[in-house]
């Protein structure tokens, strides 16, 4: 049957294939990156919740600090269990407030400016061939001709539109700047890129 992978498999989903996953084996927890609130919302005593350094932040979700009384926001989103009872089976549930996590949220977005540069970096030259190295790094599979059309069409709106804002632009990029690309160049494949990670295919096995 088809279904969604699990909550931490998610996060670790994005973070493979923008690049950024570090296959670490053992160690500590990690605290990545989350609300500021998070630690206010903790029972009785604040959460001192400090960011873990880079690559450590990007190791898999299973490293991930959870406490019972606060947990990892985006993990609880996609069904994770609490850890205050014990749960045989999870619930898998499909909501809106997941597609504006995998969207919004400060660890996805970052995936989807790694991803852009990745594209940038290793894909071929042209935008066909690069459509086709985000298909088979994403969903393991050539787009088919109607969705390479659409992807397309998606690349050169954004690109004009970055092209009109620089600006804006180099906020979307932010970090992910590269000297052999214009912002507006950047950040159109990152937008492209986001895109196919919020496609429901990445997030469900079949």
């Amino acid at each position: 049957n088809r279904l969604r992978v699990e909550g931490e498999i998610v996060r670790d989903l994005f973070l493979s294939a923008s690049g950024l996953i570090d296959q670490t084996v053992g160690g500590g927890m990690i605290q990545p990156p989350a609300p500021a609130s998070i630690r206010d919302l903790s029972y009785k005593y604040k959460l001192v919740w400090q960011e873990s350094s880079k690559p450590a932040r990007y190791r898999r979700a299973m490293y991930i600090q959870f406490k019972r009384t606060n947990p990892y926001p985006s993990l609880t989103t996609f069904d994770c269990p609490e850890a205050t009872v014990c749960a045989a089976n999870r619930n898998r549930s499909n909501t809106p407030l997941q597609a504006l996590t995998t969207l919004n949220d400060a660890t996805f977005v970052e995936c989807a400016q790694a991803l852009g540069q990745r594209v940038l970096r290793e894909g071929p030259a042209d935008v066909e061939g690069r459509l086709r190295f985000l298909g088979r790094v994403c969903l393991s599979r050539e787009f088919s001709t109607r969705e390479l059309v659409t992807l397309r069409k998606l690349y050169h709106e954004e690109r004009a539109a970055f092209d009109g804002d620089r600006a804006a632009a180099a906020v979307f990029v932010g970090d992910y700047r590269t000297s052999a690309h214009e912002d507006a160049e950047t950040a159109a494949w990152i937008a492209v890129a986001r895109t196919v990670l919020n496609l429901d295919e990445f997030v469900v096995r079949n």
